[in-house]
């Protein structure tokens, strides 16, 4: 009967220990902060070509490992393009700068370009998710992203 207690005792102590670890796995995930901190052009003939540089935060006690990032960019909530972003890993309690290259085709922003000169404003947003794999890699957790960037 001891023999029986203490398997179900070890049982009890790594199942307990893999689910506060896959808790802390997705709490990391959920809680990533993106900032979009730079955007640049690159070039404007034949296509425009913009860098966008974003941090992506983890504030969290757990290592994030192989987050991928698949966005719809906006231009005054005008859809323009798409990107996305593999295998980025983040530290405990630290951030990683990715920086994405965008490219744009002069008929997709012409009417992003016309809102712009209207309202003489201009705003860049990324709506999307960010995916990382948890339980070992075991398993896909996803978690929708908005991130937005302003000329001030």
């Amino acid at each position: 009967m001891k023999k029986i207690v203490a398997i179900f005792s070890v049982v009890a102590i790594i199942f307990a220990a893999l689910s506060v670890n896959t808790y802390m796995e997705v709490k990391a995930i959920k809680n990533v902060k993106i900032e979009i901190y730079d955007v640049k052009v690159e070039k404007i003939w034949p296509n425009i070509v913009i860098n966008i540089s974003m941090r992506l935060y983890n504030n969290e006690s757990k290592e994030i490992k192989g987050l991928k990032g698949d966005f719809d960019i906006y231009i005054l909530n005008v859809s323009t393009g798409r990107i996305k972003f593999e295998k980025v890993d983040i530290k405990a309690k630290s951030y990683s700068n990715v920086n994405t290259p965008l490219i744009l085709y002069y008929e997709q922003i012409a009417k992003s370009i016309i809102e712009a000169i209207k309202s003489f404003d201009f705003s860049l947003s990324i709506k999307g998710k960010v995916e990382g794999k948890i339980f070992f890699g075991l398993i896909k957790y996803e978690k929708p992203v908005e991130a937005v960037w302003r000329i001030e």
